[in-house]
Order: C-alpha cells, then structure tokens, then sequence
C-alpha cells in the first residue's frame, strides 16, 4: 500500500470520528438545552404565581385602605394591584401547558374575576351608601372565601410546577454530566486515535524517513558502502530504492574516475616533459615528477608558488594566461630556473576545458641535451669544414693545373682520372661552401652588401659565368628581358649565388639539346626572374620540401645529377634577406619554372623636386665633406631646409637649439658611436619623437648594436646613397609616417607574437586578441593597415569591416588572416585574403608591404 493511500485512509477516519462526535455532541446539546428552557419556564411560572398572590394581596390592601380611611390615596395601590393581577393572570396562562394547569388556571381567572368584581362593588358603595354598607360586604365571607379558592388552586399549580422544575433540574444535570462526560470522552478517543495514528506514522514514515537521511548522511560523508535498505511498497520505498541506486551508480562511477585518475596520474609520473598545472592567478596547483627532477625541487615545495618565479623571463603574463584560448599547445623555446642554473626548455601552455576557474597546463621539454649536441654538431661542422677547406682548395688547384699541363704531359689514362678526381674536389668544396653559408645565415652572421643594382644585369653576368657549366650538359641558357628597369637594392654576390643556384640546376634537369629560358620583368613594385627548363619536373612528394636542407628527389636519376641539397635553402635564405619572395610552379614531364622577386626602386633620372613650401628643417649629421654635400644637394633640391653638423658633440648641441622635422645619421662619427646618440634622443622628451634616417655604411652592425630599439629609426640606407630612397626616408619621416601602424586582430598568442616578429621591419604591429579589442583600437588609434582574423572568441572579425571604412578620415586597407577561405562577397570587399598554413611568412610580409605602399 502506498503512503499516500494510508494517508487518505488516515483521513477519512479522523473525519468519520470527528463526525460521530460532532452528532453526538449535537444531541447532548440540544437534551441539555431543552433541560435548561424548561428550568427557565417552570422558574417564569413560579414567579407569576408569586406576583398574581402579591397582586390580590395589594389589591385586597387598598381596598381595606380606603373603606377604613375614605381616602382615595388608597385607591392607587389598588388600582396597581389590579392591573397586575390581570397581566400576571395572562402570563400564567400563556406559561401554562398541560391540561391540569389549564384547568385550573380557568378556575383561577373566574375567581380573580369575582374578586376583582368584589372589591370593585365594596368601592362603589362606599362612595354611594357609606362606610357600614361596603363593610358589611367586607364582613360577609363571600370575599373570603373566593380568595381562600384562589390560593388553593395557585398553590397546587405552584406544588405541580416545584415537582416539574425538581425534574427539569435532575434532568439538565443529568445532560449537563452526561455531555461532559461524552465530551471527555470523545477528546480521550481523538487523543487515541491521534496517538495511534503518530505511532503508525513513526513506524511506518518517521523512522524510516530517518533511516534513508542516516544512509544519506553516512553516504555524504564518504561512506560509499552504505544502503537504505528501507522495505515496503509505498513512496518511501520508492525513494530508498532510488537512493540505493544512485549509490551504486556513484560508487561505480567513482571507481572508474579512480581507476583513471591512477592511470592519469600514472601517464604524468612516467612522461619525460615537466606538466605542471596552474590557477587563473599563474600560481601553481600541481607537477608531476619530471617536473621536479627538471626544477630540483619537490612537488610540496613547488605547490603554491607563481608560475613566474621559476623562469628568468616570465613565458607568459597572467593577463595573456586569461585569455589564453583552450587548443592545442604550441612549444616555444624559454628557460627555466633550476637548482644547477638556468636550463633550456621548450614550453607550450594551453587552457583545460571545463567550468568554474579556468586551469592551465605547462608542458616544458628539457632541450638541454639537444641543444649541447646541437652545439657540438656546430662546432663539428664549422671545424670540419673550415679545417677542409684549405686543404681542398690546394688539390684542386693542383688538380687544374695537372689538367693544364703545369706538370707536363701526362697519359690519357692519367688525364682521365684526374678529371674525375678535379670534378668531385670542386663537388667536395661547393659543399663546404654551402655549408659556412647555412651556418652564417642561421647565425645571423652573414653580411650583406646592399647597393643599387640592375637586376638585368646581374642576370647576364651569371648566364655568362654559368654557360660553360651548362654546355657541359648540351644545354644553353637565354635571357628573355623586357625594356622595363628593374633596378633593386641587394647584395651582387649573393644574387649571382641565387641566380647560380637555380641555373646550374636548370641545366642538371634539362634534356640534352634543350634550351633553359631566362626571363627578367618589373612587376609593379617587384622584380622578377624567372628560370625554366625543360625536365621532368618536380616529384609531388618533394613539393613541400624542396627548400629543406639536404633535400633532394629521392630518385635514381637525381641522385645521378650531384648536388648538396643546400642551394635551394641557402637560395630561398638569401631571398628572404633581401625582403623578396620565392617559389615555383611545375608539371610532371613538361619542366619547372623557379621565380624570385625582389623589391623593386624607382629608376635614377632627374630628382623629382617636390614643392615644400615650409621648407622643413633637416639635419645632416656626417663627417665626411663630399658625402655631407652630397646630402645637402639632394635634400635642397627636395625643397628642404639643411643644416649640417660633423659630429656627436655638434648634433647634440643643434637638437637642442632648433627643433627639426627629421634627421639624417652617419653612426662612425669622429667623436663616438652615433648608437648612443639615437639612444639620447629616444630618451628626452623633446627629441623622442625626431625622424632619424641613417645613413652609414655599416647599417647592419648598427641594427645589432640597437637591437629591439631599431624599430625607432626610419630607414637604414647603407653607401653609396640611393637617392630616391634617401628622398623617400625623408619625405615619410617630415610627414610623421614613418612606419606604418598595423592593427592586428588575432585570438591566438603564438600567431600574434610570430606575425609581430616577422613584420618588425615592415611597420610597428598591435595586437588586439578579441573582437572587442579591435572595435576599442580602431577607435582610439589611427592605424594604417587591418591585418583580420575572422574566427574570434566573441564573434566574427568582419564585423570589423564597416569600421575599417569610416572611423578614419580615409579607409583603412584590410587584409583577412585566417584559417578558412572567404566567399567571394567578402573577398570583394577586402584588399587581400591569406589563408594560415598555405602562405609563407614571406608571402605575407610581401603582401603587407605591397597594401602599406599602395595605400594612400
């Protein structure tokens, strides 16, 4: 039976009872009333009676009163008596019920009339005949007589009505026990009943009840055993059995999520990475044993401590580490603070997915060991290398000269061998070379010497250089140029080593008797080369490598041409240096065509004269006296105010004196290091925002020696001076646009940082990682470019678009950076689309270049 059936059966018992002793009581009440209203009438009967006897007695009083006396004073008490004796006679009759009474209260108004008749003639005549007649009335028993029947007959009714109120009395008592007893009676059987049915319920809800909060509790408390095992088939049961349920379900569920947390834990105790978990805060909440081997301390000691602590430079601030999306980790190199010193790690950190407060996990990788092997695999190669590269360049200049007869005439046989082993000695020493110049190029050492340079010239000096080596193929090389000059600004060997490389190639793939095509354009603002064979083109599955180190077409016949597997990435390395792009375009057996362009300069004819009528002032910082007017000339020319100072103590005084618009910098000046100089300016106030152009021919080494700080100056013009970007530098500068300003919109840290890292040279980039930044940057900053990602955590990057095109007082260019294609509408609407993962950095950094350029 269900509690809620006991319940209603509950219920309408209570209501039965209640009923039985409602109608009970009902009863008993009406019985005790109807005692009470006869008390009431016997009482009302008793009392008339008195008042009728008192009445005829007044009467009668009166009467005597005035026969006696003649005075009519008398009369009143009489005629009161009289009036009362007739309303008490009508009430007595009124009262008066029963037969009997009935009866004899006709007897009693006949007599009362007689009476009243009496007393009323004895009156009459006493006025007519005098005192002796009415008193002879009085005298003669009449009267007497008719009042003695009077109180007779009232006196039995009186007796009949005392022994009907003794009976009305017995009765309303014997009522009045009677309810109280029913009444004690019928709260004694409610508190019975009460009484059980709180038993029933204590049985059979309360204690039961307590038994499942017990197990409740007990379970609550950790204990994963305990059961409510409460019986029955009611909603309690039901409970219980759910109760248990859940129970079961919990301690299974529990077992699993131990089993897993001991595997978990077990997985993080055995990795060779450190894992160490962080708070929103960056304060440490757990490591595992790698972790405490790679720091040298123990997990107790590490727990609790900032994140921060345990790195010479923090990786990441606690602001970066809010809005650190959660994705895949991304391992950037750092150090660590360990107890033998610093040590190199690699370390990627990223957001664990989940609610409440957000945790972050650290993987750090000691690369201490790779990188002394990488050390050491250095300092082998540059030994070896350098160590073979005298002894080489002696045998095969005695090889040569063998082959050239200075040792006289050898046999054919010998002539033949010693070909061979002069062949594989120039093989052995362009390995060598290609070698130093990956190195030099990883290690940031590798000078170049950047001038003012027809492209179409060094293409011609390097077909002409390389067509012996061709010929040795049976192939010729052809120069196909338009009348365009494409004049840039680099380095004339390292060029000729670009153009070698990919021409010596050319001729290793080309069929016998075929001819490699070489092609010079300007494009717009680039240069191009362009270098096709005729082969059998590039494999698909060496595509995505090709500009490796020591890549090479896992072929037969490939292998067959020579080669060391460095020209393309010493080539693609020279490129990137030279701020160009480059790439390839091929088809499985109908040849390959390799590119590189360049940035390219406008062409040297008459120096524009630009109109400034200001004349903005310019000062010329330069020792030399030739090069010193030289400036001057080109600037004046320009419209500009010179002044010319010849050293450091100078340009310090003349800043000092006059504000200028810009200024132009030899850093070798008489007197110090002009390095120190830019430092000075940056510093002050008053000159922190000068134009500096420098003008030097050690640019690069002042670009070192700045460092981050290099970003302060406009441009770095190397000598001899290019004068039409010296003119360019200087009008950027006056006109306060020195570098342009690019606004970067992007929810992913590493992006962010490497984009801002790549596009250092090309302008100064902020970043914004939400849509709600970007909206606030745009309208607080000028910017002159919008670099987009589209995916944002807080909503889509084209929203920014309208923004882009009317919060300047011009549109600001946008470039849409992102990891999914564009439909055609916003492809329209946009300068630029560059999908992530399928362009280079070059590709990109070119792309900005040309938008930044361009924009007016």
């Amino acid at each position: 039976m269900t509690f809620r059936r006991k319940i209603m059966i509950a219920y309408v018992a209570v209501t039965a009872l209640m009923c039985v002793i409602t109608a009970a009581g009902f009863i008993l009440g009406e019985r005790t009333a109807s005692s009470f209203r006869e008390l009431d009438r016997t009482q009302d009967i008793l009392t008339a009676i008195a008042r009728l006897r008192v009445g005829l007695v007044d009467a009668e009083t009166g009467q005597r009163g005035y026969l006696l006396t003649g005075r009519d004073i008398y009369l009143a008490p009489y005629m009161a008596a009289a009036d009362m004796t007739s309303v008490e006679i009508e009430n007595l009759d009124r009262l008066l019920r029963s037969p009997v009474n009935l009866e004899a209260m006709a007897e009693v108004k006949k007599l009362a009339r007689l009476k009243a008749i009496e007393l009323a003639e004895t009156i009459r005549v006493q006025r007519e005949q005098g005192s002796a007649a009415a008193l002879a009335i009085v005298n003669s028993d009449r009267g007497r007589d008719t009042m003695e029947r009077i109180r007779t007959i009232l006196s039995e009714i009186d007796g009949r009505v005392s022994d009907r109120r003794r009976v009305a009395e017995l009765e309303s008592n014997r009522a009045r026990v009677t309810f109280e007893i029913s009444a004690l009676i019928a709260v004694a059987t409610l508190v019975l009943f009460g009484g059980g049915l709180a038993w029933l319920l204590a049985q059979t809800v309360t204690s039961r009840l307590a038994s499942l909060a017990d197990a409740a509790r007990a379970f609550g408390f950790g204990d994963r055993t305990r059961r409510a095992s409460v019986g029955g088939r009611d909603e309690i049961s039901l409970a219980a059995r759910a109760f248990d349920s859940m129970a079961d379900l919990v301690q299974r569920q529990e077992g699993e999520l131990t089993l897993q947390r001991q595997r978990t834990s077990a997985v993080l105790d055995t990795v060779a990475e450190g894992v160490v978990v962080v708070d929103k805060d960056g304060t440490i909440y757990e490591v595992n044993p790698a972790a405490e081997l790679l720091f040298g301390e123990s997990a107790m000691i590490l727990r609790g401590r900032p994140l921060a602590s345990l790195f010479p430079r923090a990786p990441i601030s606690v602001e970066q580490l809010a809005a650190q999306p959660v994705r895949d980790l991304r391992f950037t190199e750092s150090c660590v603070l360990s107890s033998d010193g610093e040590r190199p790690v690699e370390i990627a950190i990223g957001r664990v997915a989940g609610d409440g407060d957000p945790l972050f996990v650290c993987v750090l990788r000691d690369i201490t060991e790779r990188k002394r092997v990488e050390r050491l695999k250095n300092e082998f190669v540059s030994t070896v290398s350098h160590e073979l590269r005298t002894p080489l360049t002696s045998i095969a200049g005695s090889l040569d000269l063998i082959g050239a007869g200075a040792a006289g005439q050898i046999p054919e046989q010998a002539a033949t061998l010693v070909e061979i082993a002069r062949k594989n000695s120039r093989r052995l020493v362009r390995l060598i070379n290609d070698i130093l110049d990956v190195e030099k190029i990883e290690s940031g050492q590798l000078m170049l010497d950047f001038r003012r340079l027809n492209l179409r010239d060094i293409v011609t000096q390097s077909i002409e250089t390389n067509r012996a080596y061709a010929r040795e193929f049976g192939v010729e090389y052809r120069l196909i140029a338009n009348d365009a000059e494409a004049t840039v600004y680099g380095d004339s060997d390292r060029l000729t080593q670009i153009l070698t490389n990919l021409l010596s190639n050319a001729a290793k793939f080309s069929p016998k008797g075929h001819t490699v095509d070489v092609t010079v354009t300007r494009d717009g603002d680039e240069a191009r080369v362009e270098v096709r064979d005729h082969g059998p083109g590039i494999p698909p599955e060496f595509r995505e490598r090709i500009f490796q180190r020591f890549a090479q077409a896992d072929s037969s016949d490939t292998r067959g041409k020579g080669g060391t597997g460095l020209g393309l990435a010493i080539a693609k390395s020279l490129v990137d240096r030279h701020g160009g792009r480059i790439g390839f375009e091929t088809a499985t057996g109908q040849g390959t065509s390799f590119w590189f362009a360049l940035p390219a300069l406008q062409p040297v004819g008459a120096l524009p004269h630009l109109e400034n009528r200001d004349g903005a002032p310019v000062l010329v910082v330069e020792d030399d006296e030739d090069v010193a007017t030289l400036l001057r000339l080109i600037l004046e020319h320009a419209g500009y105010s010179v002044d010319r100072v010849a050293d450091l103590k100078e340009a310090r005084r003349a800043v000092r004196a006059k504000r200028y618009a810009a200024m132009t910098l030899d850093l070798m000046l008489p007197d110090g290091n002009a390095v120190e100089l830019v430092r000075e300016l940056r510093g002050s106030p008053a000159t922190a925002d000068l134009k500096i152009v420098v003008v030097s021919a050690v640019v690069v080494d002042g670009k070192r020696e700045l460092n981050g700080d290099a970003v302060s100056v406009v441009d770095w013009i190397a000598k001899p001076i290019d004068p039409v970007r010296l003119l360019d530098a200087v009008r950027m500068a006056v006109a306060g646009t020195s570098r342009p300003r690019i606004l970067h919109v992007e929810d992913d840290a590493d992006v962010a940082r490497v984009t801002q890292l790549l596009l250092r040279d090309v302008g100064d980039v902020v970043a914004a990682p939400n849509l709600a930044a970007g909206r606030a940057a745009m309208m607080a900053e000028r910017f002159d470019l919008l670099l987009l990602d589209i995916e944002l955590p807080d909503g889509s990057g084209l929203d920014l678009l309208p923004l882009a095109r009317t919060a300047q007082d011009r549109p600001v260019p946008v470039i849409v950076f992102s990891a999914d294609q564009v439909g055609e509408e916003t492809a329209r609407a946009v300068e630029a689309t560059l999908v992530k993962s399928r362009i280079s950095s070059d590709e990109l950094a070119q792309t900005i270049q040309r938008i930044v350029r361009s924009a007016p």
